[in-house]
């Protein structure tokens, strides 16, 4: 994946700690202009620091939405601010074009996020400076009056509820009679009520998924009149209609405007950077928390029962509809560009993720091998590399890069860092059948550095457990973490891995799949194959067996250290056909947290499905 661009024509609007640090940065150095607006412009943008904002004046000019309601606060003027300046730039570039070119920028984001509030700012700045803005609100423009659109989002929801349910197989008339008694009470939205009945998801997604439908689409909205506005303006339109629409519907009614000396057209509205109409030269996106957000829509009090469970669920899908786009950009080293990001530069399987306010981007990397990470104070960067988290091999731990003589065999992993309360864990895959292909879901804990960084992961057998593993009990054999042929590894992402690697062993299942049929094991453990298991807590065990299939005689040898160093058992088998054997051994091992090395030494192949550790 390749992170959104913020080119030229587009800005991407993060909390305001995280611009102070590069705002002078970002600003655009303007060329020379012609005009006392120009030369403010070029005053402002060469030396940011020499425009300072004027004082706000109790009231200001806003948006054309008859009845609307601003709440200015410090806050709003912070980011304007912040914005205005970067908007100076931006505006200059385009110029550079056509010096007569009129500009349309609009102020989208999430209903309650500021935007009514921003824009009027913007467009105050504008006019201070000399460049005449106009604001126009895009809630002008659905289909039908706020009070009836409300209604028609109600219905939408309630109507595809009703229809998913039954499509489901989860409707029944008893429950649409609690349905009905919550729809009265307008409380049919309130996510609490699948506490009491486990059937109320269906109602609720299958609303949901309704509205998704119907939000800022050209159902909701005439974005065409919209559109039809913005190349009126471009094309220089000294008068233009625009739409007036109160909240009831006696308040429906045109204006024209006077768009002659403007050259600033702000548009202030959720759907903004709406795909569905085009001419916008510069989107500016307004972030917020939903709890951010509602607070400001309670204190703007525009809006009936702005806290309703309905309300509510209309803002979270709006919030999550809205997005900036723009072109793709670079920014991470790439395969094949060398040193960079030491040795481990991206290749794909990218994903993102806050850790302690800052961006994480977790990666695979050239490597394919391995999951790695960067972080940055911005999505957009800069990212500096922070390491391995986790290597399917546990190549780079100890300082071992040899893939030959990795502690498992080598593909691609995909996957990603998930925090669960205080602990961090890392989730991968790995190969079986000796394919790139198919593929063993992994999981490990990951710990911190002093720094704040992540430690690589080592790959375990415990998974998600809270510590090692019992040391008492019966484990498949498909939990080894790690495995190895008396030659070493390999990579299943070359050419014919099958039969370059015919001699090894490898994870596999009986049947086509193991959710259809039959178990997961290790296969092919032809002599000095070598199958590890981290860790156990040992103590109590003193016999332990294995049971496999194949044709075979020789010795299973069990051990603590994966050089065998110390040997812990010894169990002979001897056994041919495709029947299951167990067989058991004395298990000498220390007490304590301990690995389980299993080593076969004989003559013909090891099919080693389980082991079970028993105390006699």
């Amino acid at each position: 994946m390749i992170p959104p661009k913020m080119s030229f024509n587009t800005f991407w609007l993060v909390p305001v700690k995280v611009w102070n640090r590069y705002e002078n940065a970002m600003i655009q150095r303007l060329s020379e202009g012609s005009g006392q607006e120009e030369a403010n412009m070029n005053k402002y943008v060469e030396n940011p620091s020499a425009w300072t904002a004027p004082v706000i004046p109790e009231k200001i000019p806003q948006g054309d939405m008859p009845g609307d309601k601003i709440e200015i606060g410090e806050d709003h003027i912070n980011k304007a601010n912040l914005i205005f300046r970067e908007l100076l730039g931006q505006i200059r570039e385009l110029k550079k074009e056509d010096a007569d070119r009129k500009v349309v920028l609009t102020v989208c984001g999430g209903s309650g996020v500021g935007k009514s509030e921003t824009a009027s700012l913007l467009s105050f700045y504008f006019n201070q400076i000399g460049m005449k803005a106009y604001t126009l609100s895009g809630d002008n423009y659905p289909h039908r009056i706020p009070k009836y659109n409300d209604a028609e989002r109600l219905h939408v929801f309630r109507e595809s509820a009703i229809r998913g349910m039954v499509k489901d197989g989860t409707f029944t008339k008893e429950r649409f009679d609690i349905i009905h008694e919550r729809q009265i009470a307008g409380m049919d939205a309130d996510p609490k009520l699948k506490e009491s009945y486990d059937w109320y998801e269906s109602y609720l997604e299958n609303g949901k998924t309704g509205l998704r439908g119907y939000l800022g689409t050209l159902n909701e909205i005439d974005f065409k009149e919209v559109e039809g506005i913005v190349e009126s303006f471009k094309n220089k339109a000294e008068k233009i209609w625009l739409k007036r629409m109160g909240r009831e519907d006696t308040e429906l009614w045109y204006e024209e405007v006077d768009f002659s000396d403007t050259e600033i057209l702000i548009i202030e509205w959720t759907h903004g950077n709406s795909d569905n109409y085009k001419g916008v030269d510069i989107p500016v996106l307004l972030n917020s928390t939903p709890q951010e957000t509602m607070a400001h829509r309670k204190a703007r009090n525009r809006d009936g029962a702005v806290d309703s469970p309905f309300t509510t669920m209309v803002l979270e899908l709006e919030q999550d509809m809205v997005t900036i786009k723009s072109g793709p950009e670079l920014l991470f080293p790439t395969k094949g560009k060398k040193g960079a990001f030491q040795n481990h530069a991206f290749f794909e399987a990218s994903s993102i993720r806050k850790v302690d306010g800052k961006y994480c981007f977790v990666y695979s990397s050239e490597h394919n091998h391995d999951l790695c990470y960067a972080m940055s104070d911005s999505p957009k960067g800069p990212f500096t590399y922070g390491g391995v988290l986790v290597d399917i091999g546990d190549l780079y731990l100890n300082g071992n890069e040899d893939e030959t003589h990795a502690s498992n065999y080598l593909g691609n992993t995909h996957g990603g860092m998930l925090q669960i309360e205080d602990q961090w864990y890392i989730f991968y895959h790995r190969q079986t059948n000796r394919s790139s292909y198919a593929r063993q879901a992994c999981a490990e804990k990951l710990e911190r550095r002093s720094d704040g960084g992540f430690r690589q992961a080592e790959i375990t057998s415990c998974g998600l457990n809270q510590g090692a593993l019992k040391g008492i009990g019966t484990y498949e054999a498909r939990i080894a973490c790690n495995l190895w042929s008396a030659n070493g590894t390999g990579r299943y992402d070359g050419k014919s891995p099958k039969q370059k690697l015919k001699d090894h062993p490898y994870f596999t299942q009986s049947g086509k799949d193991r959710e259809n049929n039959g178990d997961q094991y290790i296969a092919n453990m032809k002599n000095g194959a070598v199958a590890g298991f981290k860790y156990f807590e040992m103590g109590e065990a003193n016999q332990i067996g294995i049971t496999i299939q194949g044709n075979v005689m020789g010795t299973m040898q069990v051990s603590d250290k994966s050089d065998f160093e110390n040997i812990c058992a010894e169990i002979e088998v001897n056994g041919s056909g495709k029947e299951m054997h167990t067989y058991k051994g004395a298990l000498n091992i220390p007490s304590g947290k301990r690995a389980l090395f299993f080593r076969f030494q004989g003559e013909g192949t090891v099919d080693f499905h389980s082991f079970k550790l028993m105390k006699d």
